[in-house]
């Protein structure tokens, strides 16, 4: 009777340890939301992407990647200057990890990204992205739109006007988007 009280209660606090993660992913959050749990919104171009071995073991890999600030919506990041941020996944010689619902990034490639701020005591990293992978929209090469379904989810969008479902739609035009992240963020 025990053991079997034992497994119950770690299954059960499991359950509360995961929960909020699995929430955060499955939750739809609107771009409104997005913009208020964000401490920085900034459009970036990423300038390297390091993978290597996580420091205790050599059973997960980890992505550093550096970015420059194209423009800033909101915060406390300014043009030009440049961050970086740790991601779970990547690729180490032939070995491929990737995480479910984390983003990825790739040199050259534009964002918007919506972050979080780590604290000061980590100087290395001082941001990540809000909600995982929500908090990143990839923006077209020619530089016109912004990707909505990078993240597997729908994007709903509330504003004075009502809600706008653009659930069935891939792209938006970055003009748009960017207009209503500064009415959001004002």
């Amino acid at each position: 009777m025990g053991k079997f009280f034992q497994i119950i209660c770690y299954g059960f606090l499991l359950t509360l340890f995961l929960y909020p993660q699995i929430f955060s992913q499955l939750n739809q959050l609107t771009l409104e939301e997005l913009c208020s749990y964000s401490s920085d919104i900034v459009r970036v171009k990423t300038i390297d992407s390091k993978s290597y071995y996580s420091d205790t073991k050599q059973n997960r890999i980890f992505s550093e990647t550096t970015f420059i600030v194209l423009k800033s919506y909101k915060g406390d990041l300014q043009e030009n200057s440049t961050f970086k941020i740790k991601t779970l996944g990547g690729t180490v010689d032939d070995i491929t990890m990737y995480a479910v619902g984390t983003a990825r990034f790739f040199n050259n490639q534009e964002a918007i990204l919506y972050l979080s701020k780590l604290g000061e005591s980590n100087q290395k990293f001082l941001y990540e992205l809000s909600s995982i992978s929500k908090g990143k929209f990839d923006i077209s090469n020619d530089g016109r739109f912004v990707c909505l379904r990078n993240n597997f989810q729908p994007l709903a969008i509330n504003n004075s006007l009502g809600t706008i479902n653009i659930s069935s739609k891939d792209y938006f035009e970055l003009a748009e988007f960017e207009k209503l992240i500064t009415q959001l963020t004002n």
